[in-house]
């Protein structure tokens, strides 16, 4: 077997034993997950904001205010969480040791990172999603049991896309989807790049970077499409779903764009990623033999 060539086997094993040896550690961070989501759920149920349910463009409930609220919390603390875990992929080279220990492992850069990658992914994606849906199945229950009606409606909301749609009074363009199914894959790359990058804090830095980018786009995509998107705004009643529907449709080509845009960058990122670990391996061969 050439050790010098990709393999799928080695990859694996690499992968499992990462896997094996945080076994007690990620439990540990589902239970903490399956926990916080519980109470960010009850906070938000008990402390909603009516603001749309006096709102005449939304036809809602209290409760379902309620209920689309704490799912809003449950999704950023769920999103925080994903942040962190992806930008620790290369946590085991954070001492010198580690990484010494993971530089001597049998197995090609390619195998050593795609390994870290695949760990992060389904630490932070596969496991932190499964204590999402099993806290949110909890909540369904616990509302059911003790008449929470708010409570209750949560695993509607989670796995039923057709009645929260039905709470929308606008119907969003099936090409936005593109947007949302091309989010997570850009999201997951910037961490990784960023926990590539940075050795302390990455997930901090990384959102910072991001926070910042965002900004800079904003105000150089407003400044751009400015004339473009008040000509629109002018011939639409933003106040009205029937107009406002077609305003959505007006930007169905910036969401061909949009998507296409961040699936690029996803793939970039992964590569600098990659390269930048094969830099790092690097140095620190180099500083392993010189010392």
């Amino acid at each position: 077997m050439n050790k010098n060539k990709f393999n799928l086997h080695r990859c694996w094993s690499l992968l499992k034993g990462d896997l094996c040896n945080s076994r007690t550690d990620l439990l540990l961070l589902a239970g903490a997950v399956f926990l916080i989501v519980i109470a960010v759920a009850l906070f938000s149920v008990f402390t909603p904001t009516v603001a749309m349910s006096r709102n005449p463009f939304f036809n809602i409930s209290t409760d379902e205010v309620a209920a689309l609220s704490a799912m809003s919390n449950i999704g950023l603390v769920v999103l925080v969480a994903e942040a962190v875990i992806f930008s620790r992929v290369f946590a085991n080279m954070s001492t010198r040791s580690g990484e010494a220990r993971f530089l001597m492992l049998p197995a090609t850069n390619g195998e050593k990172w795609l390994s870290r990658v695949l760990y992060v992914l389904l630490v932070g994606f596969v496991l932190v999603c499964a204590a999402y849906y099993l806290a949110v199945l909890c909540c369904g229950l616990l509302g059911l049991s003790f008449g929470i009606k708010s409570f209750s409606l949560l695993p509607n909301m989670l796995f039923d896309s057709n009645y929260v749609a039905s709470l929308i009074p606008v119907a969003i363009p099936w090409q936005a989807t593109l947007v949302n199914s091309s989010s997570p894959a850009f999201f997951f790359a910037a961490f990784v790049l960023g926990g590539t990058w940075f050795r302390r804090l990455p997930w901090l830095y990384t959102a910072l970077i991001l926070l910042a980018t965002f900004l800079v786009l904003s105000f150089a995509g407003g400044a751009i499409f400015a004339n473009y998107f008040s000509s629109q705004v002018e011939t639409f009643n933003l106040d009205d779903p029937a107009d406002l529907q077609a305003f959505f449709d007006v930007l169905t080509p910036f969401f061909y764009v949009g998507s296409a845009v961040l699936l690029v960058l996803s793939v970039v990122m992964l590569w600098l990623s990659y390269r930048l670990f094969c830099h790092r391996q690097l140095e620190a061969l180099k500083i392993r033999i010189i010392g």
